[in-house]
């Protein structure tokens, strides 16, 4: 928790100077590289909405491609590619823009959705994330669970485990 409290007073320290999304990271990542403990990293995603021209800057290094669903059902991945913040001092980022249109859906997300394994270790993976965000994008409606949770996006089914009670558990990710 610690490590990530360096990127979140960055973006509050020098959001307001109007730095493009590609600027930030480079200065955040200026601002750890000194900090960050050998074989520690912090992806991280940023972006700045203009609304006025329906348009999205946005930065990510290190971090998982964030999924755009246009309305029209065109999926549009977010490129990544930039450098992990805080493992190369004076990295270079690039800023990506993609054009926003009503009822777009963005999803941003971590590796525990897209590397959540089930019971015969399979990762859940982006194909399968795209396929439950495409069709609620399209319906405009948050996904749910077989239980009907709002907000949930979806669920996998890990491994059983025993506690140290030795009960029998499942451990489930819903959202």
């Amino acid at each position: 928790m610690l490590l990530m409290s360096n990127p979140q007073a960055i973006v509050r320290a020098f959001a307001h100077d109007g730095l493009a999304p590609h600027e930030l990271c480079s200065t955040a990542n200026q601002l750890v590289a000194g900090t960050v403990a050998p074989g520690k990293y912090i992806t991280f995603f940023y972006a700045v909405v203009d609304a006025v021209r329906m348009r999205l800057d946005y930065c990510s290094p290190g971090h998982n491609p964030p999924m755009l669903q246009h309305r029209d059902g065109t999926p549009e991945t977010l490129g990544a590619g930039d450098p992990l913040l805080g493992v190369i001092p004076g990295a270079c980022y690039a800023s990506g823009i993609t054009e926003l249109r009503p009822g777009d859906c963005l999803v941003l997300y971590t590796d525990g959705i897209s590397e959540a394994m089930n019971a015969k270790d399979e990762e859940f993976g982006e194909v399968r994330l795209n396929g439950v965000v495409q069709p609620a994008a399209q319906q405009r409606r948050v996904p749910r669970t077989d239980n009907g949770s709002r907000g949930a996006v979806l669920k996998w089914r890990l491994p059983r485990r025993r506690d140290c009670a030795g009960h029998d558990g499942e451990l489930r990710w819903a959202g």
